[in-house]
C-alpha cells in the first residue's frame, strides 16, 4: 500500500477488512455481499448514502418536517447546545433537507478516542453529501444515554506518566449497576483529578484541565449532561446536532 505524507508523518491507509479479520458478516457487509445485504441493502460508499438521501425527499410528506426541526432546535437551547447547532437542526426544515445520524452511549471524558472519530465523520459525511447533493445535510449525534452496559462507560483510559495506559475511574456505587448510564452521578473534580495525576506534565496539560473545568456548572447532574456538554463544545463551530433521550 502506498503511504501518504503529511510533513514529517507518514500516514498509512488500512482496510477495515484487514483489521476486522474474524467477523465474516463485517467482511460481506463491506462487500455488499451475503446475508449482510437482508440487513444492509445500502454498501457504505457515498453514492449509496446519496440514494438514501434521494428516497427520504421522496417520504417526505410522512414526516412533520417543520414540527421536527423545531422541536429538535428547542432541545439545543435548553441543552445549551451552541447556537450554530440550533441554527443546524432548523435547517431540518427545508426542503429535500436529510440528517446524517451516529451515535454513543456517554462515556468519562467523553468515552472511548472512536467517540469523536464518529462525530467527526459525521459533521464531513454532511459536508460530503450537501456539497455533492446541493441539499441541506444536517449532522446528528445521538446520545445513547439509555443503554445500561456500566463496564463500557465508566472509566477513560489515558496514557500514563510512565507511558503505559492508565484508568481514570467514575466512582459508582453498585446500585447503578444496570440502570440507564446517562443518569449516572457525576463527581467531576474526583474524575478531573485522577486525570491530572495521570497525564505526564506537558505545555498542553494545564490547558486541557482548564478546558475541562470550564463547563463545570450545577446542569452537570448526570453523565449523559457531562458527555453532551463536552462534546458540544468540541463541536460548537460545526453546529452538531445531540439528541438525547
Amino acid at each position: 500500500m502506498t503511504p501518504r505524507v503529511a510533513a514529517d508523518l507518514e500516514i498509512h491507509l488500512v482496510p477495515l477488512g484487514q483489521v476486522l479479520t474474524k467477523t465474516r458478516f463485517v467482511h460481506d457487509y463491506l462487500r455488499g455481499e451475503g446475508r449482510a445485504r437482508e440487513f444492509f441493502p445500502h454498501p457504505p460508499e457515498l453514492d449509496a448514502v446519496e440514494a438514501v438521501a434521494a428516497q427520504i425527499e421522496q417520504d417526505n410528506g410522512r414526516v412533520p418536517r417543520a414540527e421536527a426541526a423545531e422541536a429538535l432546535a428547542a432541545l439545543q437551547e435548553r441543552m445549551g447546545v451552541s447556537p450554530r447547532a440550533v441554527e443546524q437542526a432548523r435547517r431540518l426544515a427545508e426542503p429535500g433537507a436529510v440528517a446524517v445520524v451516529t451515535g454513543q452511549q456517554p462515556g468519562v471524558l467523553t468515552g472511548p478516542l472512536f467517540t469523536i472519530y464518529k462525530a467527526i465523520s459525521v459533521v464531513n459525511l454532511a459536508r460530503q453529501v450537501e456539497t455533492r447533493t446541493g441539499r441541506p445535510a444536517v449532522p446528528v449525534f445521538w446520545v445513547g444515554g439509555e443503554d445500561a452496559d456500566r463496564p463500557e462507560v465508566d472509566h477513560a483510559v489515558v496514557i500514563g506518566r510512565e507511558g503505559h495506559p492508565a484508568r481514570v475511574t467514575l466512582p459508582l456505587g453498585d446500585e447503578w449497576t444496570g440502570r440507564p448510564v446517562g443518569a449516572y452521578p457525576v463527581a467531576i473534580k474526583v474524575v478531573l483529578s485522577a486525570l491530572e495525576e495521570a497525564l505526564p506534565d506537558s505545555e498542553f496539560k494545564p490547558a486541557l484541565l482548564d478546558w475541562l473545568r470550564a463547563g463545570e456548572a450545577e446542569r452537570w447532574r448526570n453523565l449523559g449532561q457531562w458527555f453532551r456538554d463536552l462534546l458540544g463544545r468540541l463541536f460548537a463551530d460545526e453546529g452538531l446536532v445531540l439528541l438525547d433521550p
